[in-house]
């Protein structure tokens, strides 16, 4: 018993505890995924509009407006790091899919009376080191507070 609550009703808050989270991360996932492939999209396009429109004689004015949606697309791309935080994202949507699946079947760490329990702790080791790797890319990459996909402190 936890707290008082039979064993189910500890599985119950734990699954929805730990789906939530896994929830979370796929749909920071899927945010981050967008975001770098339409900033990649969209240096990939105007950088090659560039030549051509000198190509086409349109002009300096128009590959000079081109060149600098490029830099200006390259610098958010740095900012919001993307594509570094769909990786983190799906890493971590994968690690408490894991865990769920051997919470279900009961297996191991998940065989014993204190399976809900050890299962939340595993989930928040997973969220935490997750925060981590987060706050040190920032601290890296020296991005301000606020920028990019959410941290898994969001969770809380």
């Amino acid at each position: 018993m936890v707290n008082g609550s039979a064993p189910d009703d500890a599985a119950a808050v734990a699954l929805t505890r730990v789906t939530g989270m896994r929830d979370w991360y796929a749909r920071q996932a899927a945010r981050a995924r967008l975001g770098h492939r339409g900033t990649e999209l969209g240096v990939i396009v105007l950088g090659a509009a560039v030549p051509l429109t000198a190509a086409l004689g349109l002009g300096s004015t128009v590959a000079a407006v081109l060149g600098a949606g490029v830099v200006v697309l390259t610098g958010v791309r740095g900012l919001y790091q993307w594509h570094e935080n769909w990786l983190a994202a799906i890493d971590a949507q994968l690690s408490l899919e894991t865990e769920l699946a051997l919470f279900a079947v009961g297996a191991s760490p998940y065989d014993g009376p204190d399976r809900a329990a050890v299962l939340v702790r595993t989930a928040e080791a997973v969220k935490t080191a997750d925060a981590r790797q987060w706050s040190s890319r920032r601290r890296a990459a020296r991005v301000p507070d606020g920028a990019g996909a959410g941290s898994a402190a969001d969770l809380s």
